[in-house]
């Protein structure tokens, strides 16, 4: 996911959407990856008897990091588009690389 955010960091005000293409399947194949194995690893964590609280509380955290991160990195872009987008690229990679050597330290 990291490479690819920062693959897209090319894209300017004339960039085609041909030569983004690649970037943003990896990126999608990046997440699809990445939720099932969340999803598994909260769920094996929890008594069966409550899987049905945890299921609810990771889509309800998901939902709301989705609306808080939508809202946060799309703001940057409201003055500068290409701007934005390069500083929200950065800092989603970051965060990626940063949860990924987090998900290391994980037993």
């Amino acid at each position: 996911m990291a490479a690819s955010l920062l693959g897209l960091l090319s894209i300017n005000a004339h960039t085609g959407y041909g030569q983004i293409v690649f970037q943003l399947v990896a990126l999608g194949f990046g997440i699809g990856v990445i939720v099932p194995a969340m999803t598994a690893a909260l769920l094996g964590c929890v008594d069966a008897s409550r899987s049905g609280i945890a299921s609810g509380a990771l889509n309800t955290a998901r939902q709301c990091g989705s609306a808080l991160g939508v809202a946060l990195l799309g703001s940057l872009a409201a003055g500068d588009l290409v701007g934005g987008l390069h500083v929200s690229l950065i800092i989603s990679a970051v965060l990626a690389v940063t949860v990924a050597l987090l998900a290391c330290c994980v037993e």
